[in-house]
């Protein structure tokens, strides 16, 4: 099964930067992945630049998490996006192998 990913925005900043007030400066959010009820966490920051502000910039009160994602996602450029993937996939992979305890060949 492949794995399904969903974006969840875990915290914002905000700060007054010229005439817009409490712009969202800097996001906090989780990419989760999922396979066969086993999951993947990875937990990224990105920071809005000014210019990104003034031309994407939505009075706080209208901000939806949709926006907010969008912003961050193209802030992500393909290796950055792959590298986020891999961590997951290790995530999920890690925990498909059960480790157990087992006695010693060589000891009787």
């Amino acid at each position: 099964m492949a794995i399904t990913y969903t974006w969840k925005v875990t915290k914002i900043q905000t700060a007054d930067i010229g005439n817009k007030k409490t712009a969202v400066t800097r996001v906090e959010w989780d990419k989760i992945g999922e396979e066969d009820g086993l999951t993947g966490v990875f937990h990224g920051v990105t920071t809005l630049s000014t210019d990104e502000i003034d031309e994407s910039f939505i009075p706080l009160t209208k901000v939806k998490e949709k926006d907010v994602l969008r912003w961050v996602q193209e802030k992500i450029d393909l290796p950055q996006s792959q590298h986020i993937d891999t961590q997951i996939k290790k995530m999920i992979t890690d925990q498909k192998v059960v480790n157990k305890d087992t006695k010693l060949p060589w000891e009787k």
